[in-house]
């Protein structure tokens, strides 16, 4: 896993004797075309709702839930999976996962309709699974989903490769095309109204690939995007409305504190390596490895692995570059990816 998310929903969150309800109240397509506008929500039902993908030694496997602004720790559910998260605009939930549960997909029917007492639990006869040989599914990380065509998007970088899918895919299938990418993918990012495939990958470059869905799926490379600066991109949102993408670099992994935040402008016409109009860096920051990112249209929502962290900066299209800390830091165990639920 991007109003900017990695998929949004109007959405009601109730807890009841520790069951979870999620109450969908928006469609994906609705969402999406906010994304031009930059309007703001609009829900009747309660503000946003941040989910926590998390894939640590003991906790690999939860999603938490958070209110908007990260203050409150609402309670979690057990999804199996330890990777990249989104929604479809049926409150489908899709996660990756290369965990304890094998290489593969797990989509969670009307999971935001869902209240099961016991959490959140895969149920093979309602529930879906994209697993097996014929996925050639290896180290799926993070992924998007087209709801207007109907594809899921999923960023497979144990084999250096873009796999696309049908969203209403199961079982053990083959994907519907493959992208072989310069370097390994970590995330993907399609933006529906210019039909562009964005793919962030670890060597510091995103790939593009224009007019990807018109062209019936072409996968030669029309261009790449490297921020001056960047070693090993990981998260990426663009932003249609404003022509921004927004990008996550870990630095070398091993690292507690060389991540940083790119925010490049004017990104449909950007082409080789480019200077960010904001890079933020720097020990101030705690930016070690900030694997996933998502944007609500004004503010950035970070997923800090390596300093076991949530952060949040205000306002992140404006403003300098430098050793700027987040306007919000909060304590969470080994973070993976994040989506944001209205």
């Amino acid at each position: 896993m991007k109003v900017y998310l990695k998929y949004t929903f109007c959405l009601l969150l109730v807890f009841v004797l520790g069951s979870l309800t999620l109450v969908s109240n928006e469609t994906y397509a609705q969402a999406k075309s906010r994304k031009a506008s930059s309007a703001g929500s609009s829900c009747l039902l309660s503000s946003s709702k941040v989910l926590v993908s998390r894939n640590g030694k003991d906790n690999a496997g939860e999603v938490g839930v958070f209110n908007n602004t990260l203050d409150s720790n609402l309670g979690k559910v057990m999804v199996g999976n330890n990777e990249g998260i989104a929604l479809d605009s049926r409150g489908n939930l899709y996660q990756c996962g290369d965990g304890s549960n094998g290489p593969g997909v797990r989509i969670f029917a009307r999971f935001s309709q869902r209240a099961d007492k016991t959490g959140v639990e895969f149920d093979a006869k309602r529930d879906r699974e994209i697993k097996g040989d014929n996925t050639t599914l290896k180290n799926p990380k993070g992924l998007d989903i087209d709801d207007e065509h109907g594809l899921l998007f999923v960023a497979e970088n144990g084999n250096g490769t873009v796999l696309v899918f049908s969203a209403e895919a199961s079982g053990d299938v083959a994907p519907l095309a493959t992208i072989t990418t310069s370097a390994k993918p970590w995330d993907v990012e399609y933006d529906e109204a210019s039909d562009t495939l964005y793919v962030a990958l670890v060597n510091g470059e995103v790939a593009v690939y224009n007019s990807f869905y018109s062209s019936g799926f072409d996968t030669n490379l029309d261009r790449t995007i490297k921020p001056d600066g960047s070693v090993n991109l990981h998260g990426i949102v663009y932003v249609p409305g404003k022509d921004l993408l927004l990008l996550s670099d870990v630095g070398d992994a091993k690292s507690n504190s060389d991540g940083k935040l790119f925010v490049i402008r004017r990104a449909s016409k950007a082409n080789g390596i480019v200077k960010a109009a904001r890079t933020i860096e720097g020990d101030a920051t705690k930016l070690g490895n900030p694997v996933d990112i998502i944007y609500d249209g004004r503010d950035l929502y970070v997923a800090e692995k390596a300093n076991d962290v949530l952060l949040v900066y205000r306002n992140i299209a404006i403003g300098g570059s430098g050793n700027i800390p987040a306007n919000v830091t909060i304590s969470d165990t080994k973070p993976e990816a994040l989506v944001i639920l209205r």
